[in-house]
């Protein structure tokens, strides 16, 4: 008799499975088609160590360390002690204190009717501003909202913050030295009047009144309730993305994220150094590698395989893409035939270039002892061995369906290639190793020209440049075994 059995004739109810956690880690990302993240992060975290490809706006920083200030202040007058950050239960009412601020930024920014870099929850925050703000927590239902702290603001630079120099304190509900310098140059940015107030017993307020799901309420009525008039520092418009910030912000923000000697400010300089003669996301990863001075930062072989993933990863992307578009080509077909995918010229060259990268690859003699490049290894393997397009595009197909992460984009039926998700919900990030992150943060900070080494970054690896390149590949990982 089974456990199950004797347990019922006990007169207990019988085990049975449950599950707790969605089919698919939380954390799978769907850009990641190729399942390469891991060695992608390896090298991100050596090059741009904090940064995530969100880290786009250094005003954000300042922004969210008033954010942070103020609601500190707010929730130690509601009760809240440093013993209640240790729970999770804790965190999340310490976070009910900064979230409504996140999106008074959000809100103030769409009322100037300027793009702007980043605005995250913006849809709910317009139709909320467009109802007469008459909604309860800025128009966004529970889910919403409760996934906000991953999803917003402080969800994309709460890492960089903990991380840089003095902006936030070692828990990162606080505001460190940087970020109250910070937070003092936005008050003293803003008009006197419509400034933010949380003094001890201003207007007489019940502090714990406020603490059960009304501290937006509370901000909009009671702490920044002329935050529309404000004025002074806003989140960073699309035009200026690239533009220094102000002096004061400017200097903070450098020492706080690019302090001399720093692996952020090392690469940084690198990125601009190789800007002068590279022209693709690829060269550049070429130049980072052969650098002296990262090669002293980070130690001579860190980044020796850094240039043969990056022509990998970049040409079986431009693969993927070439896929996707052949996919929706024709709206009143729901499928590709592998017929009409193989007879594109641009699809073939691309696979051509994904199977050049593969081998080049695997001639990398270190490839093997790479951190977490296994699965990098299987799919180049898979495109070395297929010596047919159609051979090609199935084991790309295959990788992507056994190795990517999160939601797959296509299956193969037969002879036919079918989507998985809707026509606009692929998401076909590049694996770019946060390196335009960092350049767009060193523009800001005023660390180094950027301007060419962005427009670099955002260029594509074009079509034979495996070939141009193969020597280049091979140097490269001779330069780095060699002694220095």
């Amino acid at each position: 008799m089974s456990g199950a059995m004797r347990a019922v004739a006990r007169g207990q109810p019988a085990p049975s499975w449950y599950f707790t956690a969605p089919w698919e880690h939380s954390s799978a990302r769907r850009g990641d088609a190729l399942g390469f993240r891991a060695l992608a992060d390896h090298y991100a975290d050596l090059l741009a160590p904090g940064l995530s490809n969100s880290t786009v706006d250094a005003r954000w920083l300042t922004l969210l360390s008033w954010s942070l200030h103020a609601s500190h202040q707010a929730w130690a007058q509601a009760g809240g002690a440093e013993a209640d950050l240790l729970t999770r239960a804790g965190q999340q009412a310490r976070y009910a204190w900064l979230r409504p601020l996140e999106l008074m930024w959000v809100a103030r920014a769409l009322q100037t009717r300027q793009p702007h870099l980043q605005l995250r929850g913006s849809r709910s925050v317009q139709r909320w501003l467009k109802g007469g703000q008459a909604q309860d927590d800025f128009g966004m239902g529970a889910d919403t909202l409760a996934r906000y702290r991953q999803s917003g603001l402080y969800g994309a630079y709460r890492v960089l913050l903990r991380a840089a120099d003095g902006l936030a304190t070692q828990h990162g509900w606080a505001a460190g030295p940087a970020g109250l310098a910070l937070a003092r140059l936005v008050d003293g940015s803003q008009k006197p009047h419509a400034r933010l107030n949380v003094q001890p017993g201003t207007g007489a307020v019940r502090w714990q009144h406020w603490s059960d799901g009304r501290q937006a309420r509370y901000w909009l009525a009671h702490g920044w309730p002329r935050w529309q008039d404000a004025g002074g520092l806003m989140p960073t418009e699309q035009l200026a993305a690239q533009q220094p910030l102000p002096g004061p912000e400017r200097a903070l923000l450098r020492r706080a994220l690019f302090a001399p000697g720093s692996v952020r400010e090392v690469t940084a300089h690198s990125l601009a150094a190789a800007a002068h003669s590279a022209d693709t996301h690829f060269q550049m990863c070429q130049h980072l590698a052969r650098s002296p001075a990262l090669g002293r930062r980070l130690g001579v072989q860190a980044l020796a395989g850094l240039p043969a993933f990056s022509c990998l990863a970049d040409a079986a992307m431009r693969a993927m893409r070439a896929l996707w578009a052949g996919v929706h080509e024709d709206p009143e077909q729901p499928a590709a035939r592998l017929r009409r995918l193989l007879g594109d010229a641009a699809f073939q060259a691309a696979l051509q270039d994904t199977a050049q990268a593969s081998r080049q690859w695997l001639q990398y003699p270190q490839h093997r002892a790479q951190p977490r490049a296994e699965v990098v290894t299987q799919l180049a393997a898979a495109m070395h061995a297929a010596a047919r397009p159609v051979d090609r595009l199935r084991a790309l197909v295959r990788h992507h369906h056994e190795h990517g992460g999160g939601q797959r984009w296509f299956v193969l039926r037969g002879a036919e290639l079918c989507p998985l998700i809707g026509a606009s919900g692929v998401g076909a990030s590049d694996y770019g190793f946060r390196l335009a992150p960092l350049a767009s943060l060193a523009a800001q900070c005023a660390v180094a020209d950027m301007g060419r080494a962005l427009d670099a970054l955002r260029t594509g690896h074009v079509a034979g440049q495996e070939d141009a390149d193969a020597d280049g590949l091979v140097a490269t990982a001779a330069w780095h075994e060699a002694p220095r």
